[in-house]
This record gives C-alpha cells, structure tokens and sequence, in this order.
C-alpha cells in the first residue's frame, strides 16, 4: 500500500524509508519526506530502534562516500575499509541523526529476549536478523503496522506493510 496511512496510526519504520528522506532517491523521497512531515505534524506516531537508527546512517555514510570516490556503491564497504581517508572527509553522514531529531519518533528498547525472539523468526520466515527484530520488537509491542520498502516482511503474517511506492 502507499504511504498513506490514516490519522492517528502508530507505525514502526525501516531504515529504507528515513534514508529516502535523507537522500535524494527519484520515486521514493518525495512520499517518504510527506510521511515524516505527518508525524512532525503530530498526525502519525512513528517508532525505531537504535539498529535502525545504525543502519540509516550507515547508508547515509555509504551512499555519501560513493558519491565522493566516484564510485559505485556496492562494495563501498570494503573500498571504505582499505581507505579511510574517505570516512574523515564525509559531511552529510555526521548530520543525518541532526536531521532525524525534529522527527518525533519513539525508539523501542532491545533486549537479550527479544534477539532470541529474532532469531526464531528469522529461521522461520528466512529473513535476516535485523528485519526479525523489527518484526520480534512490533510483536512485542502490539504493533502491525510496518513502513518499508522491503519486500522481506511481505509474507510475515499480522504485519500491514506500507511502502512508498506500489513494487
């Protein structure tokens, strides 16, 4: 479904979607950007955890040192690791939590329980880890409602999945 979930509703969000509205990605950004915009507003009530947080500005900080290096951004990872150098020079990735902070989100605290809960899931589903907790953390806390743009959660049963464009 798009992104166009009624007043009111609480929803747990991807890191995809706050890297749209970090980055500049054609088709995505612009829904993704309205969506925040809701929730700044006080019409939505977004929560994360702080693996989600981590890996939107991992993203943040992969996109922008491929951009930099003129490279492509697969194998960034390893490209970053032989040249460091590259990591001192970034400027938009040490913002993007800034950025984050005039949305209003709730962040979910993890525990040992709920990364055994994950890890079931992800054997149960065939999901990674990090997409099993932000599964094991809504169950936990009675949320259905999930914002993505990933396709993994789809067949995970009691989960209403937004994306911001229909795939």
């Amino acid at each position: 479904m798009p992104l166009d979930l009624p007043a009111g509703t609480e929803f747990f969000v991807d890191s995809n979607i706050l890297y749209y509205a970090l980055v500049p990605t054609p088709r995505l950004s612009d829904a993704c950007l309205t969506l925040l915009d809701r929730a700044i507003a006080g019409r939505l009530r977004l929560l994360v955890s702080i693996p989600v947080l981590s890996d939107v500005i991992h993203k943040v900080m992969i996109s922008e040192a491929s951009q930099l290096a003129g490279r492509d951004r697969a194998g960034m990872v390893g490209f970053l690791g032989k040249h460091p150098e590259y990591i001192t020079r970034l400027v938009q990735y040490p913002l993007a939590l800034e950025r984050l902070k005039v949305v209003p989100m709730t962040v979910l605290p993890l525990d040992e329980p709920r990364l055994r809960t994950a890890a079931q899931i992800a054997v149960n589903h065939g999901i990674f880890t990090n997409d099993a907790m932000i599964v094991a953390l809504m169950q936990r806390n009675g949320l259905s409602h999930l914002v993505t743009n990933d396709g993994d959660f789809d067949g995970i049963p009691g989960l209403k999945i937004w994306k911001p464009v229909f795939s």
